[in-house]
């Protein structure tokens, strides 16, 4: 099988914010352009776990503050500190462990001091808001690629992806930026365990079930809504090869599929 078919690289989300419309998280409207964005940005999907989000028209993520709003009162309408998640993501696995990576107080007045915020206006990371990021991604159980942007390694300044390896239905660190450090692979693995990525309860079945629509339909791709961002990545790959070639790709995998999740 061609090693293109081996892993799918998880996308870092980058929003590319309007300067001319108005994001927030406390009045409707500004709430409600930043949750249009960062839906189109994510293509429907969180961005933790990668599940469809939008569906039927209908919006069911969160938006999600990267770093607990509880920590300063400037990170509750600070626009790039905003993420989509979906309800399990936001409500679940992101709290836990919140109390352990507070972030220490003299910190927060660094952060405060002579900070020169425009609230909505703010479209970009700030010099401050990235020096809080690296003291927060410090604290105990905050080992987490934190969305939107992602961040980086601090031993090989790349960024820290996640990829999934299709044959192994398995998420795991990404091998498509280069070698990692351990401290960094531990980091990504931190994450992967934390949104419960790998668990057996949570992790998803999405491709399984894509394949089989595919062997159902003697080779022709189904254009039905992906439930996980995964299949839409991996239809991608699929694209320009002929039918009988997807088909025997679908089938090979399936067999894999079958002895990995289902025994």
């Amino acid at each position: 099988m061609p090693d293109i078919f081996a892993q799918i690289e998880m996308p870092v989300f980058s929003p590319l914010y309007d300067p001319d419309t108005e994001y927030g998280y406390k009045k409707s409207q500004h709430k409600k352009n930043l949750q249009a964005l960062l839906n189109k940005t994510s293509e429907g999907f969180c961005m933790y776990c990668y599940v469809r989000v939008a569906i039927d028209g209908k919006l069911w993520g969160h938006l999600e503050h990267s770093i607990e709003k509880k920590n300063s009162r400037y990170l509750t309408e600070c626009v790039p500190n905003i993420a989509w998640a979906c309800p399990v993501c936001n409500d679940v696995f992101k709290k836990q462990g919140e109390r352990q990576r507070r972030i220490p107080p003299n910190d927060i007045e660094v952060f405060e001091h002579g900070l020169d915020c425009k609230s909505n206006h703010c479209k970009k990371e700030c010099v401050k808001y990235k020096n809080l990021k690296k003291k927060y991604l410090k604290q105990k159980n905050a080992q987490m690629i934190l969305q939107p942007q992602g961040v980086k390694g601090t031993d090989t300044g790349r960024d820290l992806r996640i990829q999934y390896n299709i044959q192994k239905a398995w998420f795991e660190p990404s091998t498509f930026q280069g070698e990692y450090s351990e401290a960094e692979k531990r980091f990504i693995e931190c994450h992967i365990n934390r949104f419960h990525l790998n668990d057996e309860k949570y992790r998803t079945n999405a491709l399984m079930t894509f394949f089989e629509d595919v062997i159902g339909s003697d080779g022709y791709i189904i254009h039905t809504p992906e439930n996980n961002l995964v299949v839409r990545i991996f239809k991608e790959k699929l694209k320009g090869l002929e039918k009988q070639d997807v088909l025997k790709i679908c089938q090979k995998l399936y067999t894999y599929y079958r002895v990995k999740l289902r025994g």
